[in-house]
């Protein structure tokens, strides 16, 4: 076998390790090379966190207590949340382990001083609030609003349909002169 490009069994050829690494065995068939790399650290990893990032380290950087880094997401600091004229949110908690995150949602829109029952749906009432309101039609009916493009309320005897225009203005759009 050919080593450092010699043909004899034993080989002049000399190898060096640089800083970080050792060098065993004579580089025969039977002892061969084996070069390993020493971990080595100076304790100096350091991590910075970020407005949205808490960064921990630990251990010393060698092969018996390797360095970890781990990370805790701010959630806080990357969500944004969108308050509108009807929605109203309110958060508490900084998105930690130990300081979970927790949104609320105000309804400015809902007027919770009606009593609802069970079954009962929200019904949009003349001054834009939501109350509670017994189902008046039975489930799957829909009711247009007039003028709306929508007729019929969905039923057998009155299904849901288009009304673009009358049959007579579609029979004038449609015909061929």
């Amino acid at each position: 076998m050919a080593r450092c490009r010699c043909s004899e069994a034993t080989c002049n050829c000399v190898l060096t390790t640089g800083g970080g690494f050792t060098l065993t065995g004579s580089g025969s068939p039977t002892d061969p090379w084996v070069l390993t790399a020493i971990p080595q650290s100076t304790g100096t990893v350091e991590v910075l966190d970020t407005g949205s990032l808490d960064l921990v380290r630990t251990g010393n950087g060698v092969q018996t207590d390797p360095t970890i880094i781990s990370g805790h997401v701010r959630l806080n600091a990357i969500l944004q949340l969108l308050n509108t004229g009807g929605v109203h949110f309110t958060t508490v908690g900084t998105g930690t382990d130990g300081s979970p995150l927790q949104v609320r949602a105000d309804l400015s829109c809902l007027d919770c001083s009606v009593p609802g029952n069970t079954g009962d749906v929200l019904t949009r009432q003349a001054n834009g609030t939501y109350q509670p309101f017994p189902v008046s039609v039975p489930a799957g009916v829909i009711i247009p609003e007039p003028g709306g493009g929508i007729a019929g309320d969905g039923t057998v005897a009155n299904p849901l349909r288009l009304d673009i225009c009358t049959y007579a203005e579609l029979k004038a759009a449609c015909a061929t002169p």
